[in-house]
């Protein structure tokens, strides 16, 4: 078995070698060093690689390009053997953005949005085709270095239609790999000169858009207005009654007025009763079982707010489900438990969560907090520079509920424990 490396860079990923295979070098470009057997390869090889990720809330465009074949829209001459200094790095960054501002030309239902430079950082490929960042503040190998840049396009739904249109060939380039994924899974693609607008129309014909809700609080007093009003208009028609009694006027129907008011009033209970408004008082105490399916609700609200892109939203949609410095908190909790150091910082998403245990404790310090312990895993994936990441992470704290404004909302949390299982 062997791997191959020419000037730093895999040619190929570990194989076993069987017979004899001719190894093609380049000495202008070690990245195009090629075995004739096309099975010998590293898994990256596009010298530009494309990504797009639709998702509930926005939509997501990484590209990968080696710096060197960047280089001439940079208006920058890189020899094979330069060496780039942080200096470098920093002038390629602020040009790269002013350049992937504008391209490819991105149209997202007919209109033309600015994007959002998430992220830039520059990478190397390993010999299993995996992107490693590299550490700006050293000088890096021209002829390995790779730019990778991630825009976003901020939406308030799943679009209907995406179009890209690229105009990044050169007579090294041409062809660009593309991956297009959605909720129904990855769409590869390869763009040519001849075909260079990368189209995505939405064929999600169930899927609902995540949300965010509030979780009302059941009160513990309710007033059955219509049976009332039913029970008010028997006695009306009993006072009614027995004056036709004392005038000697009574008659068998005189019966029917209330009767009819008693049985109106029975029947239109079950439908008819209104809580006394949402003070803490009047909500009635949940039980461990109640409260699992609170947390599950809650604690998702909390993972979607995450979907997130503007701080301002973030919190919005935090405060449905959590009160008071909590929001803070939670935020910046999730964001140092979910991140992948070794990919930059990306955060994994929560796809789903799991109570394991729900345990009563003593009640909290607030009128009509509740507190247990609650042992909880969240499950998370990122997708980024064109790898499929899992985390998995579980907690065990105790967490306080409160009815506030007729909405079970959490009020405090008190982490014991938080271990990653994955």
């Amino acid at each position: 078995g062997f791997i191959v490396f020419h000037n730093g860079i895999p040619v190929t990923n570990y194989w076993y070698l069987s017979q004899p295979e001719p190894l093609n070098l380049d000495w202008d470009d070690p990245w195009y060093s090629r075995f004739e057997n096309p099975n010998l390869k590293r898994p990256h090889q596009s010298s530009v690689t494309s990504y797009v990720y639709v998702e509930p809330y926005e939509v997501r465009h990484e590209i990968v390009i080696r710096v060197q074949d960047l280089a001439p829209w940079l208006d920058r001459k890189i020899s094979r053997d330069a060496i780039l200094k942080p200096t470098d790095l920093q002038q390629i960054r602020e040009q790269a953005i002013q350049l992937f501002s504008e391209r490819p030309q991105t149209t997202i239902d007919g209109e033309d949005p600015a994007p959002i430079v998430d992220q830039l950082q520059f990478l190397k490929v390993d010999s299993r085709g995996i992107f490693q960042v590299l550490p700006e503040d050293q000088p890096q190998a021209a002829v390995s270095t790779i730019l990778g840049i991630t825009l976003a396009f901020p939406n308030e739904r799943i679009p209907q239609k995406i179009e890209m249109e690229w105009d990044l060939f050169s007579d090294r380039i041409q062809s660009i790999a593309t991956t297009t994924t959605d909720p129904a899974g990855p769409f590869p693609y390869t763009l040519t000169p001849d075909d260079n607008v990368l189209v995505w129309d939405n064929f999600l014909k169930k899927y609902q858009l995540p949300t965010v809700e509030y979780l009302s609080a059941k009160n513990r007093i309710r007033i059955p207005v219509v049976t009332l009003l039913g029970l008010a208009g028997a006695i009306a028609a009993g006072l009614w009654l027995y004056r036709q009694r004392q005038k000697q006027a009574f008659k068998p129907w005189n019966y029917l007025p209330l009767v009819g008011c008693l049985t109106f009033g029975f029947l239109s209970y079950p439908f008819t009763q209104v809580g006394l408004g949402a003070s803490s008082i009047l909500v009635k105490p949940v039980s461990e079982t109640e409260a699992e399916l609170i947390f599950a609700q809650l604690l998702r609200n909390i993972y979607r707010a995450m979907d997130f892109r503007e701080e301002s939203d973030i919190y919005d949609k935090l405060a449905v489900s959590l009160d008071g410095d909590l929001l803070t908190e939670v935020y910046l909790q999730n964001q140092r438990s979910l991140a992948l150091e070794n990919e930059g910082g990306a955060i994994a998403k929560v796809e789903d969560i799991e109570i394991l245990e729900v345990t009563r404790e003593d009640t909290g310090e607030r009128q009509g907090e509740q507190a247990f312990r609650t042992r909880w895993t969240a499950f998370g994936t990122v997708q980024h520079w064109g790898h499929h990441h899992q985390r998995l992470n579980q907690y065990d704290a105790i967490l306080s509920l409160t009815p506030i404004d007729g909405a079970w909302k959490i009020t405090d949390i008190e982490l014991l424990e938080e271990s990653r299982l994955q």
